[in-house]
C-alpha cells in the first residue's frame, strides 16, 4: 500500500510496480484512466528500444483527483536516444510545453539524465522534489 505526505505527495523514494499495478494505485476515475491510456502508448515506443522502466512524476502520483498530465523520464545509453529522437521526434520537441507530447501522450517525457533549468539538475533528481524543495516519492514503471 502506497503512502502519502500531507501534502498529498507520494512518500519519498523509488516505489517499484509494474503497469497492472500501476493502473490499479492511480487509475481511480474516468481522467486518470485516460492519461495511462496516453502512457501505455508511450511505452510501446519505450520498449521496441528495450527500455525497462520509466519513472513517473507528477500530480499523477499523488493524491490529486484530477491532474492535469503525467511527467516521465527514463535512462538510455547516448546512442539509442539518438535513434529514439530520430524514430519517434515528438520526445525531443520542448517548445510550447512540451505540447506535441502532450497532444499524443497525454504527458511529458524527459531524458533523465538531461539537465532540469532552473534549478539545474538531472530530471531523476528534480522529479523527486516538489516546487518549496520538499522531498517526495516517483513510480519506477516497469513496462
Amino acid at each position: 500500500m502506497l503512502t502519502f505526505d500531507p501534502n498529498g505527495n507520494l512518500a519519498s523514494g523509488i516505489h517499484e510496480m509494474d503497469i497492472k499495478t500501476f493502473k490499479e494505485e492511480f487509475g481511480s476515475n474516468v481522467h486518470r484512466s485516460f492519461l495511462i491510456s496516453g502512457l501505455e502508448k508511450a511505452t510501446m515506443a519505450f520498449r521496441s528500444f528495450k527500455v525497462p522502466f520509466l519513472y513517473v512524476d507528477g500530480s499523477f502520483v499523488s493524491k490529486k483527483r484530477i491532474p492535469s498530465d503525467y511527467d516521465v523520464c527514463y535512462e538510455m545509453p547516448p546512442k539509442d536516444l539518438s535513434k529514439l529522437f530520430l524514430f519517434y521526434p515528438v520526445f525531443r520537441t520542448f517548445r510550447n510545453n512540451r505540447r506535441a507530447q502532450k497532444e499524443i501522450f497525454y504527458g511529458e517525457f524527459f531524458p533523465a539524465t538531461f539537465i532540469a533549468a532552473p534549478p539545474k539538475e538531472m530530471y531523476l533528481d528534480f522529479f523527486q522534489h516538489d516546487k518549496d524543495g520538499n522531498s517526495k516519492g516517483v513510480v519506477k514503471l516497469f513496462i
